[in-house]
């Protein structure tokens, strides 16, 4: 059975980067089609979308084959 894939529309989600000791955290917030960017305190990410970026060699990437 194939059912139509749902996707995550989100009105709010943060983005986090390394600044030395402290993350940096942006707010991106829609409205219609605009979006605003604000800078907050990392307390506020708590219970919320997030999205991270991390260089090449700080990750890696497994390919599973599921049955």
């Amino acid at each position: 059975m194939n059912s139509p894939g749902t996707s995550l529309r989100a009105n709010m989600a943060f983005g986090i980067a390394e600044n030395g000791e402290t993350p940096l955290v942006v707010k991106a917030t829609r409205h219609g089609r605009s979006l605003t960017f604000t800078r907050v305190a990392p307390s506020e990410i708590a219970g919320s979308f997030s999205a991270a970026c991390l260089l090449q060699r700080e990750s890696f990437t497994r390919w599973l084959t599921a049955p």
